[in-house]
């Protein structure tokens, strides 16, 4: 069945990358299921409270930076439900560059690869004191 342990949303291209994450995941062993966000504006704030209930992490990933984004209108969706709830954002963390490449590259570079984005996530639960025995 479909697991409960990671909810992993997603906007634009980059959906392709969080979908293989998760492929991933349950090879794993862990439980995950994906969201697609069409707009953050309007925010689809009642399909997001729905998708996030019964899960202990979400993880967000977008091709853009990670203020100002989808990481951070799930971040209010969290906060202003008033549960304990852990987020892991996947974004452009730095100021670019001007570095260009593939999108392969770019992704890798960015930490947007499916890898990297799997590995964030095991990262994230073995803080939460689950999936000890997970390699990361």
């Amino acid at each position: 069945g479909q697991g409960k342990d990671i909810l992993i949303i997603a906007m634009g291209a980059i959906a392709g990358e969080a979908y293989n994450a998760i492929k991933d995941l349950k090879n794993q062993g862990i439980g995950a299921a994906m969201m697609v966000v069409a707009s953050i504006n309007p925010p689809p704030l009642d399909d997001l409270r729905d998708a996030l209930s019964g899960y202990r992490l979400a993880l967000t990933v977008e091709a853009h930076y990670i203020t100002g984004g989808l990481g951070s209108m799930v971040s209010e969706v969290i906060a202003e439900s008033g549960v304990r709830f852990k987020l892991v954002r996947c974004g452009i963390e730095e100021q670019m560059d001007g570095f260009v490449g593939s999108q392969r590259c770019l992704y890798d570079k960015y930490g947007l690869s499916s890898r990297m984005i799997a590995d964030r996530a095991v990262a994230a639960l073995q803080e939460m004191g689950s999936c000890k025995g997970l390699r990361i």
